[in-house]
């Protein structure tokens, strides 16, 4: 992206990376005002996580924006228990049905859309 002008989340990851790729960066301190200035075209492009983006794209911006290229510079989400914490096992095994059963994917396909 480098040269275009490029809206994202202030003071964010994203805000670096696009900065190193040699992008216009444009701040914005919520993702109401972010997608706005893609909507107003005062931006080529919005830069953020990828679960927000995929979100909007299926809902308040369906017909109107689309999320595109593979995703990049990942960082994976994580729950923290302590160690010892009963919930530990719980958590995993109740990951663990919700993919084997489809339902992980349902959840997924509902609020980000389909691939």
């Amino acid at each position: 992206m480098p040269g275009k002008q490029v809206a994202t989340i202030a003071h964010s990851t994203a805000a670096d990376y696009l900065r190193e790729q040699n992008a216009q960066v444009l701040e914005f301190q919520t993702t109401d005002q972010m997608f706005k200035a893609l909507l107003d075209k005062k931006v080529d492009a919005v830069v953020s996580v990828a679960p927000l983006l995929l979100y909007y794209a299926a809902h308040e911006g369906k017909g109107r924006v689309k999320a595109v290229g593979p995703e990049f510079n990942t960082a994976p989400a994580a729950i923290m228990v302590q160690l010892d914490s009963p919930l530990r096992r719980k958590i995993n095994l109740a990951l663990i049905a919700l993919r084997e059963n489809g339902t992980y994917q349902r959840i997924y396909d509902k609020w980000f859309g389909t691939p």
